[in-house]
């Protein structure tokens, strides 16, 4: 009596197969990643605190109705501060809105706009040292 060993290989590849075929989804699925949403807009712009440049570190918040809508540091290497203002708060991302900038916490004299489309502005700011 001889034995066949190849239908008994045959079976364990197509068992090997269906296996395999019943892990792809799971092997190759990526769980979706939340998407964030876009900034209402991003304000940027030179510092002069007093009668100098603003020294990097500087603190600048951005308000829309009295909301803190963003914040960031000025960046002394750049020349610059960046501040994206945030889509999740409803104040925040109202188009044509003004945005008025705390520097250290002392007021700027200087407003920017909500951009009808998340965009960028310049915004050059002047505030005091102290207040």
């Amino acid at each position: 009596m001889t034995r066949s060993f190849l239908g008994g290989a045959a079976t364990l590849v197509a068992a090997g197969l269906s296996l395999a075929a019943a892990a792809a989804p799971a092997l190759f699925a990526t769980p979706a990643l939340a998407q964030g949403m876009p900034p209402a807009g991003r304000m940027f712009g030179f510092i002069q605190v007093d009668d100098h440049g603003a020294y990097g570190g500087n603190m600048v918040v951005a308000y829309v109705n009295g909301t803190a809508c963003g914040q960031g540091v000025y960046d002394n290497d750049r020349g610059l501060f960046i501040v994206d203002l945030s889509s999740g708060i409803s104040d925040c991302a109202v188009a044509g809105s003004a945005v008025s900038f705390s520097v250290d916490g002392c007021m700027a004299d200087q407003t920017g706009i909500v951009p009808e489309v998340s965009g960028a502005q310049r915004v050059d700011l002047v505030a005091p040292s102290s207040c």
